[in-house]
């Protein structure tokens, strides 16, 4: 999220600065509140994105941003490197990607983008039960995750990547009112065996968005897949109008309020129209954090890494 960006107080002409204006600033965009000071959000901001992304709001609910849409919510500006989940039917597990043992699978469940029948119930017939999808892949760096809530029973629900030789317990991370994404730790291996196991007869949890990604640290957000692994494309977010002008052209400071989500020990940067990086965020911004730089011509500060940035 960057909601203060600017130099130098503007409000020449007679025109009133607002109170939410922060100090001194010509330019002022607060994404979560949708106010925007200098410009309009269009006219300052684009971003290019070759695929849809989902984002998430302070209620839980997740909304779905075509190519090329800035994906804001009353969280704020979310910017991604690109992902690529490689489980097929992440939603759906009623299709035959998923290969059940004493589980019933349904899709039945409201899921975390508010949808009637979009996400799917597992329900366990016998004692550890387990829906497995195989997927075939050189190996590689995994983290894996899932949006789950507790539907019946209060037994272990367990998550596995390679094929159930090591089973992670989640279940004591969910409950039964809303979705938590759980996840388990990072494996490198080839061939990656996914799913769950429902321990005790008669359990039952809702799952949504599967997602095993190209990572070794953390997960983005969420990937729907069907029949094929699904790509999302990098947020490449830049400035633009009087924003830009301000960055590129003028003296002063640069302010943007951040959270990482759950890219720990991550580097990123705002860069302008140009590729020019203007404000660096060091990987020892945790939670939501205010990052800034003194902007002088020629001059940027110094990072070279863009990575996720909530």
């Amino acid at each position: 999220m960057m909601s203060q960006i600017g130099l130098g107080r503007a409000g020449g002409g007679g025109i009133a600065v607002p109170d939410w204006v922060h100090s001194n600033s010509n330019v002022d965009m607060d994404f979560v509140n949708g106010s925007y000071w200098g410009g309009t959000l269009s006219g300052m901001v684009s971003v290019a994105r070759a695929s849809s992304g989902y984002a998430q709001a302070t209620n839980g609910t997740f909304t779905s941003f075509g190519n090329n849409v800035l994906r804001i919510t009353d969280q704020g500006l979310l910017i991604e490197e690109s992902r690529t989940n490689i489980v097929l039917w992440n939603r759906d597990l009623t299709n035959v990607a998923w290969v059940k043992l004493n589980v019933t699978a349904a899709l039945n469940q409201i899921g975390i983008d508010g949808a009637a029948n979009s996400a799917s119930s597992l329900t366990s017939t016998l004692a550890n039960g387990t829906v497995l999808q195989t997927i075939v892949l050189a190996s590689s760096a995994r983290f894996q995750s899932v949006y789950m809530k507790r539907i019946t029973g209060s037994g272990n629900i367990d998550m596995t990547m390679d094929n159930g030789a090591t089973w992670t317990t989640v279940s004591g991370s969910i409950n039964s009112s809303t979705y938590t994404r759980v996840t388990i730790p990072t494996q490198t291996l080839a061939n990656p065996i996914v799913g769950f196991r429902i321990v005790t007869s008669g359990d039952a949890v809702a799952v949504d968005f599967v997602q095993n990604e190209n990572s070794g640290s953390f997960g983005t957000s969420p990937i729907a897949t069907t029949t094929a692994a699904v790509t999302r494309a990098a947020d490449n977010v830049t400035t633009a109008g009087m924003l830009n002008t301000v960055v590129a052209a003028a003296q002063g400071s640069l302010l943007a309020v951040t959270n990482r989500g759950e890219a720990a020990g991550i580097t990123g940067d705002v860069v302008d129209s140009n590729g020019t990086i203007h404000l660096g965020f060091t990987s020892g911004n945790v939670a939501t954090t205010q990052v800034g730089a003194t902007l002088s011509t020629g001059g940027t500060a110094n990072r070279t890494t863009r990575d996720k940035i909530f």
